[in-house]
């Protein structure tokens, strides 16, 4: 009797824990969902400090500035005054004076370029600045006709470089082998960039500080509201994405989805925009014809790393004169894997109730 209730029991074990392996397998079909634990500032504690004069390339400075505050570097501003205007006018207040620079507080020292370099190794006191954190071990990023400045501190000898083509015989000059045509060079610890390559050289820099990393955005959730509609509703798509540098683009692309299962390129490269109240991306959608759909997804971080999700989510677009909606569809298809189980419980329970009274009967005749 001992063993037969151990079976009982071990078999009912069984059953509930393929029920629940299939309802998990239905529900991740609605719904795709991955946790995150990646830290949102990464290089926090990493230290830059920017050099300009009258005339630097505001774009160069700017966008190297966002683009490094955004993975938690902190950007200092040095300039030869307090307020300096660019090539086209526009100005900035530095943090310090160029004079004022410990270069020992720092990792890395950023050029851009403009006019502004012209003017900087016209001061003795840049030149001696940058000598000294070479010997010290400081990373260095220049940008267009910013490597005009390590070449006058005879800091290229040697090394791969790149540019704007109009200083390239100044380069050569200092004993640099110039390489036409690059985006961006890595001579360690020298980093530079041709024109407009910001984000490419502030890429360099995370690369050679050792800070990177080659994941793509991490797709937490992603929905579809609502699941079922007609032609004219319109369908919220929401996605939570997270990535250690940031993510910088989102974009879906919508499938037509055929009883067959095949499916076929509805609409491409819908741009998701990020809610910052709901943290989260999304986009809307209607007057869609009737059929059924599914999301594919793609991501690109900072870094340039990207991922593709495919099939994370299904909705379905009916016919008004329909009554059967999706989510009833969605129970009830739920619910059929649940009902078969309970059936072969039953049956399987029903063999070991025979079993175990087989030998009873067995041995009632025997007597």
């Amino acid at each position: 009797m001992f063993y037969f209730m151990k079976k009982r029991s071990k078999l009912l074990g069984y059953c509930l824990l393929l029920v629940i392996f299939i309802v998990g397998l239905i529900n991740n079909n609605i719904q795709r969902q991955g946790i995150a634990t990646t830290r949102e500032k990464p290089m926090e504690g990493v230290k830059v400090i920017t050099i300009i004069a009258e005339g630097y390339d505001y774009g160069e400075l700017t966008y190297s500035k966002e683009y490094l505050e955004s993975f938690g570097v902190n950007v200092t501003i040095a300039g030869t005054k307090e307020i300096v205007y660019s090539d086209y006018e526009e100005s900035v207040f530095t943090d310090i004076l160029i004079n004022e620079i410990i270069i020992g507080d720092y990792d890395c020292l950023v050029i851009p370029g403009g006019n502004s370099p012209e003017k900087l190794i016209q001061i003795q006191g840049v030149i001696n600045l940058m000598r000294e954190g070479y010997n010290k071990g400081l990373i260095f990023a220049a940008i267009c006709h910013g490597p005009l400045v390590l070449a006058a501190a005879d800091l290229i000898e040697g090394k791969n470089v790149t540019g704007h083509t109009e200083i390239r015989d100044e380069l050569e000059a200092a004993g640099a082998n110039y390489l036409y045509g690059e985006k961006t060079v890595i001579d360690e610890p020298i980093i530079t960039a041709n024109y407009p390559y910001v984000k490419e050289m502030c890429i360099a820099i995370v690369q050679v500080l050792d800070y990177f990393e080659e994941n793509c955005p991490i797709l937490e959730t992603i929905t579809v509201e609502p699941s079922s509609g007609y032609p004219d509703s319109q369908f919220t798509i929401q996605a939570k994405l997270s990535d250690e540098f940031g993510t910088e683009k989102v974009t879906i692309s919508i499938f037509s989805v055929y009883k067959n299962g095949s499916q076929n390129l509805y609409k491409k490269d819908l741009v998701l925009k990020y809610e910052k109240q709901n943290e989260c991306y999304s986009t809307s959608l209607s007057n869609l014809p009737i059929g059924n759909y599914s999301v594919n997804l793609f991501t690109e971080d900072l870094l340039g790393n990207k991922g593709i999700y495919e099939d994370t989510s299904y909705f379905v677009v009916i016919a008004k004169s329909e009554t059967l909606s999706v989510s009833k569809k969605t129970a009830f298809m739920k619910a059929i894997p649940l009902f078969i189980l309970i059936q072969i419980s039953f049956i399987l329970l029903g063999k070991i109730k025979n079993r175990r009274q087989k030998p009873e009967n067995q041995f009632k005749s025997k007597r």
